[in-house]
């Protein structure tokens, strides 16, 4: 009984992580492990944003102050530190990363250039308070707008006692501004370039969309599609609301294509978005050879098919699973009834001695 009980929770446990996957998790009794909080200088613009909003000064060194505190009792731990810079999402939301071709496209003295942390790694022991220190060396010439990003502060894989998951984080943001005047109000967008495309195994049309101001555009409501060159039957269209660009961002907008394939021909792409105060009307004609298309269908369709494949597996061994625990819960009901077979005869037996031995007294 008590070994078909342990092969019964190793088999769930198992069968939970299949269909779970990759889970974040963290041990129950260590919480995150430590807490974060920004020391402002006398240049900070504005001390109840939360994050560092900082003025600056041409080729002027300032240093920005973090206190990173210990909530262990019984273990060092690392914590490392990544800088990342602000970019657009096709979401619509300001998502931050280290992308080459954006950096090398349109941003000028990135954040991940001017904010340097003083080490990348430091380790806290328990209950203690280090202050951390980035050297922020704005670029020597003026510039306008802002330059925004973040600074990402994590366990150390290294450090973390759990295998399965991804570690715990926090982020600050990042602005830097020479003026300190308000960012929001970006008024240009460029459409650059426009393509067929596959991404991460679904078939996309992207428009290459250009922020040049450094300056957010937000809260607008987009409205995008592909036509048939020439005509107006909307083919496929991706509406979002709400939607911001970072400033100085190059983002490449995609229409989801669905099942449908590829067609060689000519077409056209719409992007239209507006907010309170500003409205885009970005139009551009594309084409999608035949060779193009082609290749593009074929390379979803393996996507699909690995896809496809790889459910299949999990699908059958969930089903594996779920028949060996089923197979141990009717052998343990078997077992049980066998007992009490044995109970019942036993019982039985012993009553029938006790007749026997009343009728010979």
């Amino acid at each position: 009984m008590k070994k078909s009980n342990v092969l019964f929770k190793l088999f769930f446990v198992i069968c939970l992580s299949l269909v779970l996957g990759n889970v974040k998790t963290i041990a129950a009794e260590d919480g995150i492990g430590f807490s974060v909080r920004p020391i402002y200088s006398d240049t900070q613009i504005d001390a109840e944003k939360g994050y560092y909003y900082v003025q600056t000064e041409p080729g002027k060194k300032q240093e920005l102050e973090l206190s990173i505190l210990s909530t262990t009792d019984d273990r060092d731990i690392t914590v490392e530190f990544i800088v990342e810079n602000a970019m657009s999402s096709t979401y619509g939301d300001i998502a931050y990363s280290n992308d080459p071709e954006n950096i090398a496209k349109v941003l000028k003295h990135p954040i991940t250039e001017i904010v340097k942390p003083r080490t990348e790694k430091v380790v806290i022991k328990p209950r203690q308070e280090e202050i951390m220190i980035f050297d922020l060396t704005p670029p020597k010439e003026h510039y306008e707008g802002v330059k925004m990003g973040r600074i990402v502060i994590a366990e150390s894989s290294d450090d973390k006692k759990t295998g399965v998951g991804e570690s715990y984080q926090y982020a600050l943001g990042v602005i830097t501004s020479e003026e300190g005047l308000a960012y929001n109000d970006g008024n240009k967008l460029d459409l650059e370039e426009v393509r067929a495309n596959v991404v991460s195994g679904t078939k996309v049309v992207e428009g290459f969309i250009l922020n040049p101001d450094p300056k957010t555009i937000e809260n607008l409501e987009v409205r995008s599609y592909v036509t048939e060159k020439g005509k107006a039957q909307k083919l496929k269209e991706n509406n979002i609301d709400n939607f911001t660009f970072a400033p100085s961002s190059l983002l490449k907008f995609e229409i989801p294509w669905g099942l449908t394939d590829f067609k060689g021909g000519e077409y056209t792409f719409h992007f239209e978005a507006k907010n309170q105060y500003e409205s885009f009307n970005l139009i551009k004609d594309f084409t999608i050879k035949k060779e193009d298309a082609n290749r593009l269908n074929k390379e979803a369709a393996f996507s699909v098919e690995t896809k496809t494949i790889v459910k299949i597996i999990i699908i059958a061994l969930n089903v594996v699973l779920v028949s060996l625990i089923i197979t141990i819960l009717m052998r343990d009901r078997k077992w049980i009834d066998e007992l009490k077979n044995r109970k019942r005869r036993k019982n039985k037996k012993n009553g029938s001695r006790g007749k026997g031995k009343k009728g010979i007294n």
